[in-house]
């Protein structure tokens, strides 16, 4: 072999060499669930596990996106250089590009991770976009098989069921930035009998900026999942159900997301967020489902501008589909609330609250001294859209003098809502 020669082999081996160490990418596909409106223009998952997607506007004009969350193994995130916080609200002009990075994937070697992205179109319609990556990768989590003790900053996926009969917390979380993935596996407790009041299935005291993902949290005789002090929480596509209290509890978590999830027949709510006056902030919980609580569905305590209901499916309880107290700068919308022993939605004490687009049937089964909407007490609230028909209670709409601004193109029957001007009948 020529010396020439032997200079280009080298320089190849050195090539495919660089290629191979630097190449970023694992062995994943990126796809859109609307290539035509939002397209993949580039991605990567790099051997550390971090995902990079960069993604173009094709819609024809601005969009809004109103919040963004990832799912199964991918967690945590930025667009365009703001995390997936509640009150964000990130504007892509027409041709202009979504950049999602510092994503991690959380795995033990395949990949199936999802990026759902809310946003209002150019005509202002809302819509939702899910950018998936499947395939295989190296195991960036470390394996969990028992109850135990989570770290800071480290991240850990289930590796199988988990069934304790223990009286405390069986997943503790201590420290900031943990993430773990169930990994659809599940975490199974003594049952209510045992130790009501410690026994738990995941449990955070002042950890901040967590991701729990893809966990069935059930038979606790406390909560499912109690939170304490940990704002920044991102919880997706979790199950808590048949717990002796409440299927999520999260106290003092502003600036947290609940996602894909299912809160159900548990001994008193399926969710609960209470926050406090000096610890105010904003919660989205979206495309999630309460049903067949024995009392609420969900309960909302001081939240802050910029947080949402959207898009959820809450049924049966002997009081209050949604309660919400001490709200103020909230979107209620495009909910479906139905069976509610009281009220459908209880406001108390809110203030320039937006509730837009929700359904609301059969409630008051219990008690029809109430409301499709019950409007207790609060200012410049406004209601548009909404339809309450079907109900057991006196009133479908119902509202204190002042407590709203106003409000049109709502469907309801039997209305006391003062400030209310429009108002269609039931058909």
């Amino acid at each position: 072999m020529t010396y020439g020669w032997m200079l280009i082999l080298i320089a190849t081996i050195i090539g495919v060499l660089v290629f191979m160490i630097d190449s970023p990418t694992e062995s994943v596909v990126f796809s859109s669930s609307n290539q035509t409106k939002l397209a993949i223009k580039g991605s990567t998952l790099d051997a550390s596990g971090n995902v990079e997607v960069l993604i173009k506007n094709l819609t024809g004009g601005k969009i809004k996106v109103t919040s963004f969350y990832t799912g199964g193994d991918f967690a945590g995130g930025k667009l365009n250089g703001f995390e997936s916080t509640v009150s964000s609200l990130v504007e892509i002009p027409a041709g202009g590009e979504l950049f999602f990075t510092e994503i991690n994937y959380v795995g033990l070697g395949s990949v199936d991770g999802t990026i759902a992205i809310e946003y209002t179109d150019f005509a202002n319609l809302s819509q939702t976009a899910v950018i998936s990556g499947k395939g295989s990768a190296a195991a960036t989590a470390e394996p969990v098989s028992s109850c135990q003790i989570l770290e800071a900053g480290k991240k850990y996926v289930l590796s199988q069921d988990i069934s304790t009969t223990a009286s405390s917390a069986c997943i503790t979380l201590i420290g900031d930035n943990v993430v773990l993935n169930c990994n659809g596996k599940k975490i199974t407790g003594p049952g209510g009998s045992v130790s009501i009041f410690t026994s738990r299935g995941i449990s955070a005291n002042s950890a901040a900026n967590f991701t729990i993902s893809n966990c069935e949290v059930s038979d606790f005789g406390n909560d499912g999942i109690f939170l304490y002090q940990s704002p920044g929480s991102r919880i997706t596509n979790v199950t808590a159900s048949n717990n002796y209290r409440y299927g999520l509890f999260l106290y003092s978590c502003s600036d947290s997301i609940l996602a894909d999830s299912k809160m159900n027949n548990n001994g008193n709510s399926g969710l609960v967020v209470s926050n406090t006056v000096s610890s105010s902030g904003s919660f989205a919980l979206i495309n999630s489902e309460a049903k067949d609580n024995a009392f609420n569905g969900v309960m909302f305590f001081y939240l802050d501008n910029g947080s949402v209901m959207r898009n959820n499916e809450i049924s049966g309880g002997l009081t209050h589909g949604s309660y919400f107290n001490q709200v103020t700068g909230t979107t209620i919308s495009n909910n479906n609330i139905a069976n509610s022993g009281m009220a459908g939605i209880l406001l108390v004490n809110v203030t320039n609250t937006t509730l837009t687009g929700n359904t609301l049937t059969k409630i008051g089964v219990d008690d029809p001294n109430w409301a499709g909407i019950y409007i207790a007490s609060g200012s410049g609230n406004k209601l548009n859209n909404n339809k309450s028909c079907g109900n057991n209670s006196v009133n479908d709409l119902y509202c204190t003098d002042l407590s709203v601004s106003s409000g049109s193109g709502n469907i309801a029957t039997n209305v006391n809502c003062p400030g209310l001007e429009t108002s269609s009948e039931c058909p």
